[in-house]
């Protein structure tokens, strides 16, 4: 059956990232097609706190200011496109105009999993946005790709292990990627079970795929920076992960390791809640 995989391109410094990653990923695929999204900015959506109504040359600015976006992200699309080889033929470039999360929500239900760029430190309003549409919105697991992210997807691939539904629908969406990579580890807490190694096995046996197992302790560090140093120690170019297991909320006031590695990450994530 053909898997769907909906790219959004959106701040021009990420879209050539998100592209590579997008094509990587499609490769590992028996028969994939890419549906390039870009949502132009409505300017009726961007009415600033105190005004009242949408200003003529405020919309005049935004209009513009769009405009030039959508030709920077044409042309990374174009420059993809001829570089990717056979992946790049199943690819359709969708542009529309709107709010980018109702578009997400939308486009998303029709995909089996949405490629997006981070938010660097959390920072980017729209950027938030829309991760928080694609894991929440969309229902559907997420590649997150840092701008400026070049080089191979899958060849190393880590597990951030826990036995909780969302790792569990993370396993299950990278398992394409996971059948194709040259070494699959599982990094877990010290303080998960023993037992829980086992749920991991059982998940992956089915599909012929082994992972070597490697217990961590964070220490004094938080457990999102002890495993963003772990994945970096084993060498992973791709961490596989539940999104979210307290709430939004709960980790917007107090942190957590989902937030993390949405803010910090500097490899793709492939994510699900």
């Amino acid at each position: 059956m053909p898997t769907t995989l909906l790219v959004l391109l959106g701040r021009s410094e990420a879209a050539v990232a998100c592209l590579a990653a997008a094509g990587q990923l499609a490769a590992a695929y028996d028969q994939a097609t890419l549906a390039v999204l870009h949502v132009r900015l409505d300017p009726a959506h961007a009415i600033l706190p105190g005004e009242e109504v949408l200003t003529a040359q405020r919309r005049r600015t935004i209009e513009a200011e769009e405009a030039t976006r959508a030709a920077a992200l044409a042309a990374a699309f174009e420059d993809w496109r001829r570089m990717a080889g056979p992946v790049a033929s199943t690819a359709r470039r969708i542009e529309v105009t709107g709010d980018v999360v109702r578009e997400i929500e939308r486009h998303g239900h029709a995909a089996d999993l949405v490629v997006l760029g981070q938010a660097p430190g959390l920072r980017h309003l729209p950027d938030r946005e829309a991760i928080g549409a694609a894991l929440f919105d969309s229902r559907r697991p997420i590649l997150l790709v840092p701008a400026g992210w070049r080089g191979e997807l899958g060849r190393r691939v880590a597990v951030a292990w826990k036995p909780a539904a969302q790792a569990r629908r993370a396993v299950a969406a990278a398992l394409p990627v996971l059948r194709h990579a040259a070494e699959v580890f599982a990094l877990i807490g010290d303080g998960e079970a023993p037992a829980d190694e086992a749920q991991l096995e059982d998940l992956l046996a089915p599909h012929c795929i082994v992972a070597a197992t490697h217990r961590f302790d964070p220490g004094s560090s938080a457990m999102g920076e002890a495993l963003l140093r772990e994945v970096h120690r084993h060498g992973a170019d791709l961490l596989v992960m539940g999104a979210y297991s307290h709430s939004r909320i709960y980790e917007l006031i107090l942190g957590g390791v989902t937030r993390h590695m949405l803010g910090h990450a500097d490899l793709p994530l492939l994510m699900a809640h």
